[in-house]
């Protein structure tokens, strides 16, 4: 009854009626048990918007607020738009609280639309100290970005990283509204430095070189491996049509390439981009389209005299400035109510870039491939249920899957090094399972049930991840339930952009031939069980 009286209300506040009275009077018939009501209207003309002020902004700049309202003075008041324009407000991330008054106005009809808020830190702060063992055994990284530069929501970053395997440098500036549209506009610049571990070799015999014709043998595999072609059943040697090589075997088997026969290479970088984007809000969500351009001068280094890099870009770009030129493009759908930590709504993402080393016949770069990002996410919320003034009993739902190719270029042209390749972080991706890389497909899973602890800072988790990656996008065609890292756990969130940590316990299995096999973890519960302690910095919104 009460959803049902407020939804005739919503009818007329949501077309500028806030005027009118709406009255219910209960009739009871003892007799008959029964209970009917009689709604009475009075209606009166739309409300218009005398005037919109705002109290509380003493950094944010009036128009900076006033053009995230889908109204204006003058307009109809509808209660849909200032829904809408509250959430715009929100999801800036300026502001702790936003409190709408609707006085009346200076004629009858009229009314005031008053915004009163609270700023917040607009300025991310991110530091940390990490022990890594080994001759350099602290690094650090700092990280500041301001997102409401001199109050007019420009965004300024400088990034800083030191460490003994990388020091980073990188600036970047961005308008969020450029002509006075939604139409942003950024740049980029950074100088980097790093020592690249964990790169596999092709030093021991049988070296499997470059064909004439400029392609890697089927057999290549990196060291101790040989290219035998085995059974891949019980790796055993084999000449059947379905045999693989020893290392696909191995790794098959969950098994790595030792770390004595891997070796470190060092990298220069000195890269510069240029971004933009549009969005526009329509009554089913916010439609938008991103893009960039970004290029950098690549020198790798290495003793040639004690290593031999498996990858032959690597070997190509030894001591040798090289230009890498990217160009990335993506289209989103997004109707997540408010996008840092989403309750209801969903968004789904199309991306793709394009790495470009030869253009009209010509050498311009060293890599060549492209690599697409298909992203769907859906949250909902399942109850909600006020327990006092300030805090909700309540729990949200959160969906994620994610399809990411790395495919030749246009022409069939692929140049990739390690470092391009997509991976298994252990963090974000497939929580728990150690690092896995060098894959070309990669099907990321993930669900979560969200409880608050403190809504706008802590919530709880329960998760449960599914993630198969593959070394070529052809071997996702024979897809099995074997192919797929599987966890789940529960842990904590905080949902601020000054303090992006994640905190999880994770337990984690596989299926082998349709047989379940738990994982041991690092942290040993009983005789028998024991579970994963993972941490998480950054990584995505979801």
């Amino acid at each position: 009854l009460e959803a049902d009286f407020q939804r005739v209300a919503d009818l007329y506040f949501e077309n500028g009626y806030i005027f009118n009275a709406i009255n219910r009077k209960e009739n009871r018939d003892e007799k008959k048990q029964e209970i009917a009501y009689t709604v009475t209207i009075i209606e009166y003309d739309r409300a218009h918007i005398d005037n919109i002020i705002i109290k509380g902004n003493e950094k944010t700049k009036d128009y900076v607020i006033l053009r995230e309202l889908p109204f204006e003075e003058g307009d109809i008041f509808s209660k849909a738009k200032v829904v809408q324009g509250l959430r715009n407000l929100y999801n800036l991330q300026f502001f702790s609280t936003i409190a709408p008054e609707t006085p009346q106005g200076g004629a009858e009809g009229l009314m005031d639309l008053v915004l009163n808020v609270e700023e917040g830190s607009t300025a991310n702060i991110n530091f940390g100290i990490v022990f890594t063992g080994g001759d350099y055994p602290i690094s650090g990284t700092l990280k500041w970005e301001e997102n409401n530069f001199l109050g007019r929501a420009k965004k300024i970053g400088v990034n800083l990283e030191i460490s003994n395997l990388r020091q980073l440098l990188a600036l970047s500036f961005e308008e969020p509204w450029l002509f006075g549209m939604r139409w942003a506009g950024g740049a980029s610049v950074s100088l980097e430095h790093a020592i690249v571990p964990n790169i596999a070799q092709d030093s021991l015999p049988p070296i499997f070189g470059v064909t004439e014709d400029g392609d890697v043998p089927d057999n290549a595999v990196p060291d101790p491996f040989t290219g035998t072609m085995v059974d891949p059943d019980t790796g055993l040697p084999s000449s059947a049509d379905d045999a693989i090589t020893d290392y696909a075997y191995a790794l098959s088997q969950g098994e790595s390439i030792p770390s004595q026969y891997e070796m470190d290479y060092v990298a220069w970088k000195i890269g510069a981009g240029l971004n933009t984007g549009y969005r526009y809000f329509t009554p089913v969500g916010w439609m938008g389209v991103r893009g960039g351009i970004s290029t950098s001068l690549n020198l790798l280094s290495y003793d040639a005299l004690l290593y031999r890099p498996f990858d032959d870009g690597i070997r190509s770009n030894l001591d040798n400035w090289m230009m890498v030129h990217k160009l990335s493009t993506s289209v989103y759908w997004d109707k997540r109510d408010y996008f840092l930590n989403p309750s209801n709504g969903f968004y789904i993402g199309q991306g793709v870039t394009f790495a470009v080393g030869h253009l009209f016949g010509l050498e311009i770069g060293n890599r060549d491939y492209i690599r697409t990002d298909s992203t769907v996410e859906g949250f909902l919320t399942l109850f909600d249920i006020p327990v006092g003034d300030t805090w909700s009993f309540k729990m949200v739902l959160a969906v994620h899957t994610s399809l990411h190719f790395i495919l030749p270029q246009i022409g069939g042209l692929e140049n990739t090094l390690t470092t391009d390749l997509l991976y298994i972080d252990g963090w974000n991706i497939a929580r728990g399972w150690p690092l896995q890389k060098d894959k070309k497909a990669l099907w990321d899973n993930r669900l979560e049930l969200r409880i608050p602890i403190s809504e706008q800072l802590l919530w709880g988790i329960l998760f449960f991840d599914g993630v198969a990656a593959y070394n070529e996008t052809a071997a996702m065609q024979n897809m099995n339930l074997d192919d797929f890292y599987f966890g789940f756990g529960g842990g904590i969130r905080f949902t601020i952009p000054q303090f992006p940590i994640r905190l999880y316990l994770a337990k984690r299995f596989k299926s082998e031939n349709g047989l379940l096999q738990w994982q041991d973890g690092n942290i040993p519960i009983t005789d028998n069980f024991s579970l994963d302690f993972v941490i998480s910095l950054g990584g995505d919104l979801f």
